[in-house]
């Protein structure tokens, strides 16, 4: 009997494409995709059951709107509100996708879970267990967001497209007649595509950005912002501040309602600490480990000292100091290509 997977289906060409893969390579597929907004997502339902039709597998439609707004949306409104920066793809993938996903592997008994992300799957034999890997195609490797996922449960997934490059998928989508049913590329924030964060914020949760100051590293006011929450760490744009050298947010302070600008030399720290600590296997953890470590998803990884403060908080101390570190975006850590683990940033440390 053919291996039975259950693969997500976004309406985009990386899932479809990966779904065609597995069928090529034998495997009995069942699609899932997962309704998010019942409204919004209409088009994509249909792109979603056109992709199914055309490969002609089953599709389960499965409705989770009110999941994720209480376990994403809401969550991601909460951070901005404390002055954070959230990665909600990181929390969707953990708390909705694979969630769903390992229940309808469950429930149909089948073998695997797939998606069409770029990353890959290795066996250590020395270790004897799975480990999570970047993609052969770094400039789209997506392992950052998938550091959640445990090793025992990396048995039971495939990513069909971890061994390919974007341009081969492509290749691939167009050969087999799939680049016509397929959405546009996915965004960040699925859930604000016309990336109007002031009116979506108005609109559902009558959260009206509040003017205040913007000072300086000496608490010196030097202009005004429209709402702390319209900024993030490392923004220049926007400032309105006539000054000798380009200012840049360095801090964003909820409690005063204040924005701290400096040159651009005042981003750069060495210490962070985190909290909500994932490590891939559940074996112990040294007090302190080294490993490579990227502040947020297009930036490069550096070499770091990890250090276990107390329960639930890690301090990294990096080698060279970093660019706009950003509470609330996740820091991954890795062994070359091997993902360790990863956390969220709760605070730049003072040197």
């Amino acid at each position: 009997m053919k291996k039975k997977v259950v693969i997500g289906l976004s309406g985009g060409v990386d899932s479809a494409v990966a779904a065609y893969l597995l069928i090529k390579q034998g495997y009995d597929v069942i699609g899932l995709y997962i309704d998010i907004n019942q409204k919004a997502n209409q088009k994509d339902r249909k792109v979603v059951a056109a992709i199914a039709k055309k490969l002609k597998i089953k599709l389960i439609v499965k409705k989770s709107n009110q999941t994720f707004k209480k376990n994403i949306i809401d969550e991601y409104v909460k951070c901005y509100v404390n002055a954070l920066t959230p990665n909600p793809c990181i929390r969707c993938n953990r708390l909705i996708k694979f969630k769903e996903l390992f229940y309808q592997q469950k429930k149909i008994k089948a073998d695997f879970v797939a998606t069409g992300h770029y990353a890959r799957i290795a066996f250590d034999k020395t270790k004897k267990e799975f480990f999570l890997k970047k993609a052969k195609d770094k400039s789209k490797d997506q392992s950052y967001f998938l550091y959640t996922l445990k090793n025992n449960e990396l048995p039971n997934i495939i990513f069909p497209l971890g061994t390919l490059t974007k341009k081969q998928v492509k290749l691939i989508a167009n050969k087999c007649d799939l680049s016509k049913y397929s959405n546009k590329e996915s965004q960040e924030v699925c859930f604000i595509p016309d990336k109007d964060h002031e009116g979506f914020l108005k609109r559902n949760y009558n959260i009206k950005p509040v003017k205040g100051d913007i000072v300086d590293i000496k608490n010196n006011k030097i202009g005004s912002h429209k709402g702390f929450m319209l900024y993030t760490v490392g923004q220049r744009k926007g400032l309105g501040i006539a000054y000798r050298e380009p200012l840049y947010v360095i801090k964003i302070i909820n409690k005063s309602n204040c924005i701290v600008a400096a040159p651009q030399k005042w981003l750069y720290n060495k210490k962070l600490n985190i909290h909500d600590v994932i490590f891939s296997t559940d074996k112990s953890i040294k007090k302190s480990l080294k490993a490579k470590v990227k502040i947020r998803y297009r930036h490069k990884e550096s070499s770091a000292i990890i250090n276990h403060i107390s329960k639930n908080k890690w301090q990294i101390i990096f080698s060279r100091a970093q660019r706009a570190i950003t509470p609330g975006q996740s820091v991954v850590f890795y062994d070359k290509d091997k993902v360790i683990g990863g956390g969220i940033i709760k605070e730049v440390c003072d040197e």
